[in-house]
């Protein structure tokens, strides 16, 4: 018994280590398949040519680069405006012009010294930081000139169906340059991103002698304005 323990336990170790290589043999072959697989998937894509990162001055060309818009919602309240904005060349800065009036207003129930006319233009001067054209956010400077009519004084009576009635009325009106900064931001939408909704607010001053009258305290701008790009 002891004998043939022996002789089978050679025979034993032999079968193991011939498994043992059977599998190291079968491990290297599927190794040598998957490098060789990744060495011929990657020729390829090395062969081609790799393109540049776009640059800031290429993707400002890809926004948009002339605006035209206006605010349909203030026309019902008596206000018209409108805006053109056009980028000036590759680094974020634009250029635009912007424009109010009132119209349509009834200056006699108008007599706590509020504006009953009002009309000003504005230059403005802004900074895109992304620099994909107008596209984004943005802020700038702006200056103009601007004219505003407030009554300043009146005396009145009330008819017999109960309506104000003005027999006199003073007023005053000046005209003066403005000065301010504005913080903008366009987004566009549609297909082919040429429907612009404009948001912001700006702020500005008149350069004026005192700040009494028209014209005497900050003008606030906010800005919700819809067109177009091109």
């Amino acid at each position: 018994p002891m004998a043939r323990f022996r002789s089978e336990a050679p025979r034993a170790d032999s079968r193991a280590a011939a498994c043992t290589a059977a599998r190291a043999a079968t491990c290297g072959a599927a190794v040598a398949a998957a490098v060789a697989a990744a060495f011929a998937f990657a020729a390829p894509l090395a062969a081609q040519p790799v393109s540049p990162s776009p640059s800031p001055s290429g993707a400002a060309l890809d926004g948009p680069r002339r605006t035209i818009a206006t605010n349909p919602l203030a026309i019902p309240f008596g206000v018209v405006s409108g805006e053109f904005e056009r980028a000036v060349g590759t680094h974020g800065l634009a250029v635009g012009v912007g424009g109010l009036t009132t119209f349509g207003r009834d200056p006699e129930v108008i007599n706590d010294g509020g504006s009953d006319a009002f009309r000003s233009l504005q230059l403005k001067l802004k900074y895109y930081p992304a620099e994909r054209g107008l596209r984004g956010f943005a802020v700038g400077l702006t200056a103009g000139v601007a004219y505003e009519r407030e009554l300043r004084w009146a005396s009145s009576q009330f008819d017999q169906f109960g309506r104000e009635v003005f027999l006199e009325r003073v007023t005053w009106s000046r005209t003066a340059p403005t000065v301010g900064a504005t913080v903008d931001y366009n987004l566009f939408l549609g297909r082919r991103d040429r429907f612009l909704v404009g948001l912001g607010i700006g702020a500005r001053r008149a350069l004026t002698s005192d700040g009494n009258g028209p014209l005497g305290e900050p003008l606030f701008d906010p800005r919700l304005q819809f067109g177009f790009a091109f």
